[in-house]
């Protein structure tokens, strides 16, 4: 399932609109770009993805591609997923832009203004999974890994991760954000901070 903001050659945007095309909708064709822009090739970014997870403690990864599209050998594992959230979750602009419901790509030479919609419905102030206390997170899907999310939440000085991969299909494409809420929801309560000395 490839998903695309339509990008065309030969038409220009600004690395900010391209980062926001792949952190809100999962922009495979910005993503490539990106990657191509940052190490001269795709093939150059992936090697720099998969020695980025392995500085990051990732026994279970290897990327082929820097959008995530199939491919028997470009894998990962839920801990390794939670790994490299809690590291991007570092990243302000990360959090700034994977944090909000929308964002609005401005006009090329080569397609029109428009509005982009997180694809993760915990971060949109207007939908019944919507959660106050999400920092960050990301969606992702192809028809074999099924609808995963990793995302970040934060409460009195608490701070928790968690990752569901290969949610049911057959409950579409909230599956995963509704796992997400109730294993969130759960891990912000179940514990319970205070002041030793």
């Amino acid at each position: 399932a490839a998903i695309e903001i339509w990008l065309k050659e030969g038409e220009q945007m600004r690395v900010e609109d391209l980062i926001k095309a792949v952190c809100v909708v999962s922009g495979n064709d910005a993503a490539v770009v990106l990657g191509e822009h940052l190490a001269g090739s795709e093939e150059a970014f992936v090697a720099r993805m998969n020695e980025r997870a392995a500085e990051l403690g990732c026994t279970g990864t290897h990327f082929v591609n820097p959008c995530g599209l199939h491919d028997d050998n470009h894998y990962t594992t839920a801990h390794d997923m939670a790994l490299i959230l809690s590291e991007v979750e570092k990243n302000a602009d990360f959090v700034r832009i994977s944090r909000s419901a929308t964002w609005d790509l401005p006009e090329t030479s080569m397609n029109p203004a428009r509005t982009l919609k997180n694809t993760d419905l915990l971060v949109n102030p207007e939908s019944d999974l919507y959660m106050d206390a999400v920092t960050c997170g990301k969606t992702g899907y192809t028809g074999d890994a099924g609808r995963c999310l990793a995302a970040g939440a934060s409460k009195d000085g608490l701070d928790v991760v968690g990752v569901v991969m290969d949610a049911p299909e057959s409950e579409g494409s909230a599956a995963a954000i509704s796992n997400m809420h109730d294993l969130l929801s759960w891990g912000l309560s179940a514990w319970q901070t205070t002041s030793i000395v």
